[in-house]
């Protein structure tokens, strides 16, 4: 069981499988720093994972069926720097658990101990959304400088779209 207090009655396989991303066991000789699970329904969920040399990758996992839309991001030592002060700014946990398909669940190495906390995605923490800014937003940055790359290399003489 997830290191937080979920208290769901009839819970199905798969979203205990998928709270195992979070277990000690799991968390114990890996190289991440953080871990951020974003549940769909009891059975999918966007799963986030950073290393503490800044690889991020993140996939929707679909319990007993698939892995899909992998993206795998290399963040930049300010984006790291900005994550650690952002992670030192996360509320407690919220005391009442909410519904699978609205529940966040924050793992993250805190010094050498990794702390989970569990959030309500209808009301989620500010230190929270600017993580997810940082570790989704290099992807975008890299479109944003491959699209002017392009341009720079459009003849003059072709028609702007």
């Amino acid at each position: 069981m997830a290191p937080v207090k979920l208290r769901f009655g009839g819970m199905e396989d798969g979203f205990q499988e998928l709270l195992g991303f979070h277990t000690p066991t799991s968390l114990r000789k890996t190289k991440d720093i953080l871990r951020i699970s974003v549940f769909m329904d009891r059975g999918t969920a966007r799963q986030y994972q950073v290393t503490n040399s800044g690889e991020e990758s993140d996939v929707r996992e679909v319990w007993n069926w698939a892995s899909q839309a992998l993206v795998v991001r290399q963040l930049t030592s300010d984006d790291m720097r900005q994550l650690h002060e952002l992670l030192n700014q996360l509320p407690p946990a919220i005391s009442d658990e909410p519904p699978p398909a609205r529940l966040i669940v924050v793992s993250f190495r805190d010094d050498k101990r990794w702390r989970t906390r569990s959030y309500d995605s209808q009301s989620t923490p500010e230190a929270l959304q600017k993580i997810f800014k940082v570790i989704e937003s290099r992807e975008n940055r890299l479109h944003e400088l491959f699209e002017r790359e392009m341009q720079k290399r459009i003849p003059a003489t072709m028609p702007a779209k």
